[in-house]
Protein backbone atom coordinates (compact mmCIF):
# COMPACT_ATOMS: atom_id res chain seq x y z
CA UNK A 1 0.00 0.00 0.00
CA UNK A 2 1.32 3.43 -0.95
CA UNK A 3 1.55 6.20 1.70
CA UNK A 4 -1.18 8.12 -0.13
CA UNK A 5 -3.52 5.13 -0.06
CA UNK A 6 -2.78 4.57 3.62
CA UNK A 7 -3.67 8.20 4.35
CA UNK A 8 -6.96 7.88 2.47
CA UNK A 9 -7.76 4.65 4.29
CA UNK A 10 -7.85 6.73 7.45
CA UNK A 11 -9.36 9.88 5.96
CA UNK A 12 -12.21 8.12 4.15
CA UNK A 13 -13.61 6.96 7.49
CA UNK A 14 -13.19 10.39 9.11
CA UNK A 15 -14.82 12.20 6.19
CA UNK A 16 -17.86 9.92 6.18
CA UNK A 17 -18.23 10.11 9.95
CA UNK A 18 -17.93 13.89 10.19
CA UNK A 19 -20.18 14.51 7.16
CA UNK A 20 -23.08 12.27 8.14
CA UNK A 21 -23.17 12.29 11.93
CA UNK A 22 -25.81 15.04 12.19
CA UNK A 23 -27.94 13.24 9.60
CA UNK A 24 -27.69 10.03 11.65
CA UNK A 25 -29.05 11.77 14.75
CA UNK A 26 -31.86 13.40 12.78
CA UNK A 27 -32.92 10.10 11.21
CA UNK A 28 -32.95 8.45 14.64
CA UNK A 29 -35.25 11.13 16.06
CA UNK A 30 -37.65 10.66 13.15
CA UNK A 31 -37.65 6.91 12.45
CA UNK A 32 -36.63 5.44 15.81
CA UNK A 33 -33.32 5.63 17.64
CA UNK A 34 -33.05 1.95 18.42
CA UNK A 35 -33.94 0.99 14.85
CA UNK A 36 -31.41 3.33 13.29
CA UNK A 37 -28.74 2.38 15.84
CA UNK A 38 -29.13 -1.28 14.84
CA UNK A 39 -29.01 -0.31 11.16
CA UNK A 40 -25.83 1.68 11.72
CA UNK A 41 -24.26 -1.16 13.69
CA UNK A 42 -25.13 -3.62 10.92
CA UNK A 43 -23.65 -1.33 8.23
CA UNK A 44 -20.50 -0.80 10.30
CA UNK A 45 -20.10 -4.57 10.81
CA UNK A 46 -20.74 -5.54 7.18
CA UNK A 47 -18.16 -3.12 5.87
CA UNK A 48 -15.68 -4.04 8.60
CA UNK A 49 -15.76 -7.50 7.02
CA UNK A 50 -15.45 -5.84 3.61
CA UNK A 51 -12.32 -4.00 4.78
CA UNK A 52 -10.78 -7.21 6.04
CA UNK A 53 -11.48 -8.98 2.74
CA UNK A 54 -10.37 -6.08 0.52
CA UNK A 55 -7.88 -7.05 -2.19
CA UNK A 56 -6.97 -3.59 -3.47
CA UNK A 57 -6.32 -0.14 -2.07
CA UNK A 58 -9.42 1.29 -3.77
CA UNK A 59 -11.65 -1.46 -2.39
CA UNK A 60 -10.33 -0.89 1.12
CA UNK A 61 -10.84 2.89 0.92
CA UNK A 62 -14.44 2.52 -0.34
CA UNK A 63 -15.29 0.04 2.43
CA UNK A 64 -13.71 2.33 5.02
CA UNK A 65 -15.93 5.20 3.85
CA UNK A 66 -19.02 3.00 4.12
CA UNK A 67 -17.86 1.79 7.53
CA UNK A 68 -17.66 5.45 8.56
CA UNK A 69 -21.21 5.99 7.32
CA UNK A 70 -22.40 3.20 9.62
CA UNK A 71 -20.49 4.76 12.51
CA UNK A 72 -22.09 8.14 11.74
CA UNK A 73 -25.51 6.58 12.31
CA UNK A 74 -24.46 4.79 15.50
CA UNK A 75 -22.39 7.47 17.23
CA UNK A 76 -25.06 10.10 17.98
CA UNK A 77 -27.77 7.55 18.74
CA UNK A 78 -25.79 5.77 21.46
CA UNK A 79 -25.88 8.97 23.52
CA UNK A 80 -29.48 9.86 22.66
CA UNK A 81 -30.64 6.33 23.64
CA UNK A 82 -28.85 6.76 26.96
CA UNK A 83 -30.49 10.16 27.55
CA UNK A 84 -33.92 8.64 26.93
CA UNK A 85 -33.24 5.64 29.17
CA UNK A 86 -32.19 7.52 32.33
CA UNK A 87 -34.08 10.12 34.37
CA UNK A 88 -32.51 13.56 34.68
CA UNK A 89 -31.11 12.97 38.19
CA UNK A 90 -29.16 9.89 37.04
CA UNK A 91 -28.25 11.10 33.56
CA UNK A 92 -24.92 12.76 34.40
CA UNK A 93 -23.61 9.57 36.03
CA UNK A 94 -24.73 7.51 33.05
CA UNK A 95 -23.07 9.89 30.61
CA UNK A 96 -19.89 9.74 32.70
CA UNK A 97 -19.85 5.95 32.45
CA UNK A 98 -20.54 6.17 28.71
CA UNK A 99 -17.64 8.59 28.24
CA UNK A 100 -15.33 6.44 30.39
CA UNK A 101 -16.06 3.33 28.34
CA UNK A 102 -15.45 5.29 25.14
CA UNK A 103 -12.17 6.58 26.56
CA UNK A 104 -11.06 3.07 27.49
CA UNK A 105 -11.87 2.00 23.94
CA UNK A 106 -9.69 4.76 22.50
CA UNK A 107 -6.88 3.73 24.86
CA UNK A 108 -7.14 0.00 24.27
CA UNK A 109 -7.79 0.17 20.52
CA UNK A 110 -4.24 0.99 19.34
CA UNK A 111 -2.70 -1.50 21.80
CA UNK A 112 -5.01 -4.37 20.89
CA UNK A 113 -4.81 -3.44 17.20
CA UNK A 114 -1.03 -3.54 17.27
CA UNK A 115 -1.05 -6.96 18.94
CA UNK A 116 -3.56 -8.30 16.41
CA UNK A 117 -1.59 -7.00 13.43
CA UNK A 118 1.64 -8.44 14.77
CA UNK A 119 0.12 -11.88 15.26
CA UNK A 120 -2.61 -12.23 12.63
CA UNK A 121 -2.01 -9.47 10.07
CA UNK A 122 -3.82 -6.21 9.30
CA UNK A 123 -7.24 -7.72 8.32
CA UNK A 124 -7.67 -8.90 11.91
CA UNK A 125 -8.23 -5.33 13.15
CA UNK A 126 -11.41 -5.27 11.05
CA UNK A 127 -12.56 -8.84 11.72
CA UNK A 128 -12.36 -8.30 15.49
CA UNK A 129 -15.28 -5.88 15.15
CA UNK A 130 -17.61 -8.71 14.12
CA UNK A 131 -18.01 -10.66 17.39
CA UNK A 132 -18.16 -7.41 19.38
CA UNK A 133 -20.83 -6.04 17.05
CA UNK A 134 -22.88 -9.26 17.21
CA UNK A 135 -22.90 -9.10 21.01
CA UNK A 136 -23.79 -5.41 20.93
CA UNK A 137 -26.59 -6.05 18.41
CA UNK A 138 -28.14 -8.80 20.52
CA UNK A 139 -27.91 -6.76 23.73
CA UNK A 140 -29.39 -3.64 22.10
CA UNK A 141 -32.14 -5.63 20.42
CA UNK A 142 -33.23 -7.18 23.69
CA UNK A 143 -32.68 -4.43 26.24
CA UNK A 144 -33.03 -1.02 24.55
CA UNK A 145 -36.51 0.43 24.21
CA UNK A 146 -37.54 2.23 21.06
CA UNK A 147 -37.86 6.00 21.21
CA UNK A 148 -38.44 8.79 18.70
CA UNK A 149 -39.58 12.38 18.44
CA UNK A 150 -43.33 12.16 17.85
CA UNK A 151 -43.38 15.76 16.65
CA UNK A 152 -40.44 15.47 14.25
CA UNK A 153 -40.85 17.48 11.09
CA UNK A 154 -40.47 15.92 7.65
CA UNK A 155 -36.94 15.69 6.36
CA UNK A 156 -35.53 18.58 4.37
CA UNK A 157 -33.56 16.90 1.54
CA UNK A 158 -31.96 20.14 0.35
CA UNK A 159 -30.94 21.19 3.85
CA UNK A 160 -29.63 17.71 4.63
CA UNK A 161 -27.59 17.70 1.42
CA UNK A 162 -26.18 21.15 2.16
CA UNK A 163 -25.20 20.25 5.74
CA UNK A 164 -23.59 16.99 4.65
CA UNK A 165 -21.72 18.63 1.78
CA UNK A 166 -20.59 21.50 3.98
CA UNK A 167 -19.22 19.22 6.68
CA UNK A 168 -17.55 17.06 4.03
CA UNK A 169 -15.81 20.01 2.37
CA UNK A 170 -14.77 21.55 5.68
CA UNK A 171 -13.35 18.29 7.02
CA UNK A 172 -11.62 17.55 3.71
CA UNK A 173 -10.01 21.00 3.65
CA UNK A 174 -8.81 20.65 7.22
CA UNK A 175 -7.38 17.19 6.58
CA UNK A 176 -5.47 18.49 3.58
CA UNK A 177 -4.18 21.50 5.55
CA UNK A 178 -2.80 19.50 8.46
CA UNK A 179 -0.29 17.62 7.08
CA UNK A 180 11.69 10.37 22.16
CA UNK A 181 10.49 13.26 24.30
CA UNK A 182 10.01 11.13 27.42
CA UNK A 183 9.87 14.13 29.76
CA UNK A 184 6.50 15.08 28.30
CA UNK A 185 4.61 11.95 29.39
CA UNK A 186 3.46 13.28 32.81
CA UNK A 187 1.89 16.27 31.08
CA UNK A 188 0.16 14.03 28.55
CA UNK A 189 -1.17 12.01 31.49
CA UNK A 190 -2.59 15.13 33.13
CA UNK A 191 -3.97 16.25 29.76
CA UNK A 192 -5.78 12.93 29.38
CA UNK A 193 -7.07 13.14 32.96
CA UNK A 194 -8.46 16.60 32.30
CA UNK A 195 -10.10 15.45 29.08
CA UNK A 196 -11.63 12.49 30.89
CA UNK A 197 -13.17 14.84 33.46
CA UNK A 198 -14.31 17.28 30.78
CA UNK A 199 -16.15 15.00 28.34
CA UNK A 200 -18.88 13.74 30.72
CA UNK A 201 -19.55 17.28 32.00
CA UNK A 202 -19.71 18.78 28.50
CA UNK A 203 -21.91 15.96 27.20
CA UNK A 204 -24.24 16.20 30.19
CA UNK A 205 -24.52 20.00 29.97
CA UNK A 206 -25.17 19.86 26.23
CA UNK A 207 -27.76 17.10 26.37
CA UNK A 208 -29.56 18.56 29.40
CA UNK A 209 -30.29 21.72 27.39
CA UNK A 210 -32.09 19.71 24.70
CA UNK A 211 -35.58 18.19 24.99
CA UNK A 212 -35.40 14.40 25.31
CA UNK A 213 -37.47 13.95 22.17
CA UNK A 214 -34.81 15.85 20.18
CA UNK A 215 -31.86 14.04 21.73
CA UNK A 216 -30.89 12.33 18.48
CA UNK A 217 -30.22 15.51 16.54
CA UNK A 218 -28.74 17.10 19.68
CA UNK A 219 -26.29 14.24 20.09
CA UNK A 220 -25.47 14.45 16.39
CA UNK A 221 -24.66 18.17 16.66
CA UNK A 222 -22.60 17.59 19.83
CA UNK A 223 -20.56 14.83 18.21
CA UNK A 224 -20.24 16.74 14.95
CA UNK A 225 -18.96 19.81 16.82
CA UNK A 226 -16.38 17.58 18.52
CA UNK A 227 -15.24 16.11 15.20
CA UNK A 228 -15.06 19.45 13.41
CA UNK A 229 -13.42 21.10 16.42
CA UNK A 230 -10.74 18.42 16.49
CA UNK A 231 -10.07 18.89 12.78
CA UNK A 232 -9.96 22.70 13.12
CA UNK A 233 -7.67 22.44 16.14
CA UNK A 234 -5.27 20.10 14.39
CA UNK A 235 -5.15 22.30 11.30
CA UNK A 236 -4.72 25.63 13.12
CA UNK A 237 -2.33 24.42 15.80
CA UNK A 238 -0.43 22.35 13.27
CA UNK A 239 -0.01 25.39 11.02
CA UNK A 240 1.23 27.51 13.94
CA UNK A 241 3.63 24.79 14.99
CA UNK A 242 5.05 24.37 11.48
CA UNK A 243 5.44 28.13 11.02
CA UNK A 244 7.25 28.55 14.35
CA UNK A 245 9.43 25.49 13.74
CA UNK A 246 10.34 26.75 10.26
CA UNK A 247 11.38 30.13 11.64
CA UNK A 248 13.50 28.59 14.39
CA UNK A 249 15.04 26.17 11.91
CA UNK A 250 16.05 28.93 9.51
CA UNK A 251 17.60 30.99 12.31
CA UNK A 252 19.55 28.04 13.70
CA UNK A 253 21.50 27.04 10.60
CA UNK A 254 24.52 29.29 11.04
CA UNK A 255 26.69 26.56 12.51
CA UNK A 256 26.10 24.11 9.67
CA UNK A 257 28.36 23.65 6.62
CA UNK A 258 27.38 25.57 3.50
CA UNK A 259 26.22 22.41 1.69
CA UNK A 260 23.95 21.49 4.59
CA UNK A 261 22.52 25.03 4.77
CA UNK A 262 21.63 24.81 1.09
CA UNK A 263 19.64 21.59 1.65
CA UNK A 264 18.06 22.63 4.95
CA UNK A 265 15.05 24.62 3.60
CA UNK A 266 13.75 21.50 1.88
CA UNK A 267 13.57 19.62 5.19
CA UNK A 268 11.23 21.96 7.07
CA UNK A 269 8.36 19.46 7.11
CA UNK A 270 10.62 16.76 8.55
CA UNK A 271 11.84 19.17 11.24
CA UNK A 272 8.29 20.21 12.15
CA UNK A 273 7.26 16.55 12.17
CA UNK A 274 9.82 15.60 14.86
CA UNK A 275 12.02 13.70 12.41
CA UNK A 276 15.21 15.27 13.77
CA UNK A 277 17.27 12.10 13.44
CA UNK A 278 16.21 11.72 9.81
CA UNK A 279 17.24 15.33 9.20
CA UNK A 280 20.61 14.68 10.85
CA UNK A 281 21.09 11.63 8.64
CA UNK A 282 20.78 13.88 5.58
CA UNK A 283 22.61 16.99 6.77
CA UNK A 284 25.03 15.47 9.24
CA UNK A 285 25.16 15.16 13.05
CA UNK A 286 25.54 18.94 13.66
CA UNK A 287 21.96 19.39 12.37
CA UNK A 288 20.43 17.26 15.14
CA UNK A 289 20.41 19.89 17.88
CA UNK A 290 18.96 22.76 15.78
CA UNK A 291 16.34 20.39 14.38
CA UNK A 292 15.27 19.33 17.89
CA UNK A 293 15.25 22.95 19.06
CA UNK A 294 13.14 24.05 16.08
CA UNK A 295 10.61 21.28 16.60
CA UNK A 296 10.27 22.05 20.29
CA UNK A 297 9.80 25.75 19.50
CA UNK A 298 6.77 24.96 17.32
CA UNK A 299 5.51 22.32 19.74
CA UNK A 300 5.60 24.70 22.71
CA UNK A 301 3.78 27.41 20.75
CA UNK A 302 1.00 25.01 19.74
CA UNK A 303 0.53 23.78 23.31
CA UNK A 304 0.62 27.33 24.69
CA UNK A 305 -2.09 28.49 22.27
CA UNK A 306 -4.16 25.37 22.99
CA UNK A 307 -3.84 25.94 26.73
CA UNK A 308 -4.86 29.59 26.39
CA UNK A 309 -7.93 28.64 24.35
CA UNK A 310 -8.89 26.04 26.95
CA UNK A 311 -8.63 28.65 29.70
CA UNK A 312 -10.87 30.99 27.72
CA UNK A 313 -13.35 28.16 27.24
CA UNK A 314 -13.24 27.38 30.96
CA UNK A 315 -13.96 31.00 31.87
CA UNK A 316 -16.87 31.14 29.41
CA UNK A 317 -18.27 27.85 30.71
CA UNK A 318 -17.93 28.95 34.34
CA UNK A 319 -19.68 32.22 33.62
CA UNK A 320 -22.52 30.81 31.51
CA UNK A 321 -23.19 27.38 33.03
CA UNK A 322 -23.11 28.40 36.70
CA UNK A 323 -26.37 30.40 36.53
CA UNK A 324 -28.11 27.41 34.90
CA UNK A 325 -26.81 25.05 37.56
CA UNK A 326 -27.93 27.40 40.35
CA UNK A 327 -31.34 27.79 38.74
CA UNK A 328 -31.76 24.05 38.38
CA UNK A 329 -30.73 23.54 42.00
CA UNK A 330 -33.21 26.17 43.19
CA UNK A 331 -35.99 24.59 41.12
CA UNK A 332 -35.23 21.18 42.62
CA UNK A 333 -35.73 22.59 46.11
Amino acid sequence: MTPGALEWTINAYVLALASLIVVGGTLGDRYGRKRLFLVGLAVFTIFSVGCGLARSDTELIVHRALQGAGAAIMAPLSLSILVDAYPAERRTTAIGIWASVAGLGFLAGPIVGGLLIGRFGWPSVFFVNVPLAVVGFVVALGSVRESRDAGARSLDPVGTLLVTTGFFLLTFALIEAASPYAAAWPWYLLNGLGYGLLVPAVSSAGMSAIPVERSGVGSGILNSARQIGAAVGLAVLGSLSVAAAAGAWRSGLDGLPAAARAQAPGLVQQVAGAEAHAVAAVLGPPALEPALHAFMTGYRLALTVAGALLLVGAVIAFDTLRPRAMGASAAAR
